[in-house]
């Protein structure tokens, strides 16, 4: 008969199985989209405007594509993190309550980003929202790296420019 952590920890783990067989499923419909799906409604809004617009809109979203797997991958390793946890000998609570907590705010974050009864300019907003969030929240990392400092200013002249990206061209 099985324990209850090893049953926990097969959980978790097919749990990280089905996850990772979403992300792709996910990551192939964001490359080809499915008829009528809120991706191919992004992509219909987007061609809409002018080769600028749909280049602008194009490159927002691969970069906030890159920020959503970033956001899966933190959420995968922190439960991978919380299998580790549940097969130790010794129960701790904490540190499984905070892997808990960074899975359900990364997952949450990703749900807000790709939110399908939105419409598609919401949407993009959101995943503007993304990206800029991920550069500001960094920047102050940034200058306690080695050769952060030089990396900073490159990172600020970016985030001073975008201002004036702020409306769709």
């Amino acid at each position: 008969m099985r324990s209850t952590r090893d049953l926990a920890v097969r959980i978790i783990e097919q749990h990280r199985r089905a996850v990772s067989g979403e992300l792709r499923s996910a990551l192939a419909a964001f490359r080809d989209p499915i008829v009528d799906s809120p991706r191919e409604r992004d992509v219909q809004w987007a061609a809409g405007g002018t080769d600028q617009r749909r280049d602008f809109l194009s490159g927002l979203w691969e970069t906030a594509l890159a920020e959503v797997v970033e956001l899966w991958r933190v959420a995968d390793e922190h439960t991978a993190g919380l299998a580790v946890l549940l097969g130790h000998n010794e129960l701790l609570p904490i540190p499984m309550l905070s892997l808990g907590r960074s899975i359900q705010e990364a997952l949450l974050e990703v749900c807000w980003a790709v939110d399908p009864v939105i419409d598609p300019s919401t949407r993009t907003s959101r995943w503007a929202a993304l990206a800029l969030r991920t550069i500001q929240g960094n920047a102050g990392l940034l200058s306690q790296m080695p050769n952060g400092a030089v990396k900073l200013v490159d990172v600020r002249t970016a985030m001073s420019q975008f201002p004036r990206c702020r409306t769709v061209p």
